[in-house]
């Protein structure tokens, strides 16, 4: 699969800017995730934490 989501993080490029309205689908999330897990850990522990937000109501500000 390709698009501009999965192209950023093999090229380990930021993104500063993010757009609200972007949806991303099931099987884009499971590449993500499966690409993620590919990303080196401090000593090769490999604690990876993902967290896939689908509701504007779960988004950034975090509430306090």
């Amino acid at each position: 699969m390709t698009n501009a989501i999965i192209d950023s993080i093999v090229s380990r490029s930021t993104t500063k800017y993010y757009d609200p309205a972007a949806t991303l689908s099931d099987d884009q999330i499971r590449e993500l995730v499966r690409i993620g897990t590919t990303a080196p850990t401090s000593f090769h522990l490999q604690n990876w934490r993902f967290i896939a937000v689908r509701t504007p109501a779960a988004s950034w500000p975090i509430p306090a």
